[in-house]
């Protein structure tokens, strides 16, 4: 579907532009599904399109050896991140599944509530924990400049003994708030938790896995007909 719908409005590159010693193409804006003009006067671009906004907080350069132990949202603040351990482009792929799930629910996924004995990074932690199942590697807790502070000798998160918060999974948490189907609720979720995995290297790799999972293939159409845009199974010849 994507190739077919690129096929038919091809790319419009108007000039290109200089950044740090490379040049980039500019791309022109171009209708989207479902063919709404980008100069639509603004009373019908109200009635036709819903525009939902996140914000991912904060960047800094992939090459940057250890991140502030504040990096990004604190909703979206990766794992390794809240314990200081050594961080890469896995933090994005976190961001990323939190984002989404934040834009399919209209809610924040981790909202950590004030609870006596935590503190907020513990609070958060404990969160992670509870919707993914899921313990750190003992390999990451080695890497934590404050594991003293979290873990046991046997590198387990002491708080975790006792969490306060429920499981729940994203499917769950997708179905309570949101309006899609149960079909774009199974594949959203389990993109979500493709990102959302506790160690940095189960999660959806940096070569391209994000954009490979099946949800990516049609997730913008969430609005559209199902029955007239059928799923990758039923659009991609290999």
């Amino acid at each position: 579907m994507v190739e077919k719908m690129i096929s038919e409005e091809p790319v419009r590159i108007d000039g290109d532009f200089e950044f740090e010693g490379t040049r980039y193409p500019i791309l022109r804006s171009q209708p989207i599904l479902p063919l709404v003009s980008w100069n639509v006067s603004p009373h019908d671009a109200e009635i036709m399109v819903t525009v939902f906004l996140s914000d991912l907080g904060s960047a800094l350069w992939a090459n940057q050896p250890n991140p502030p132990n504040d990096m990004g949202a604190f909703a979206l603040r990766a794992p390794e991140n809240i314990i200081r351990a050594e961080c890469g482009k896995e933090i994005d792929i976190w961001a990323v599944g939190c984002m989404t799930y934040e834009l399919l629910a209209g809610e924040i996924l981790f909202r950590p509530q004030p609870i006596a004995g935590l503190t907020p990074d513990e609070s958060l932690l404990l969160l992670r924990y509870a919707l993914t199942g899921e313990t750190l590697d003992k390999t990451l807790v080695q890497q934590s400049r404050v594991k003293d502070q979290y873990f046991d000798r046997e590198g387990n998160f002491v708080k975790a003994k006792a969490n306060p918060y429920p499981h729940q999974t994203i499917q769950q948490r997708l179905a309570n708030r949101s309006d899609l189907s149960a079909k774009q609720i199974e594949k959203a979720a389990a993109f979500i938790q493709s990102c959302l995995r506790l160690n940095p290297a189960d999660r959806l790799n940096n070569s391209g896995g994000a954009y490979l999972h099946d949800w990516i293939d049609d997730a913008f159409m969430v609005c559209a007909d199902p029955n007239n845009y059928p799923g990758p199974d039923h659009t991609h010849t290999h």
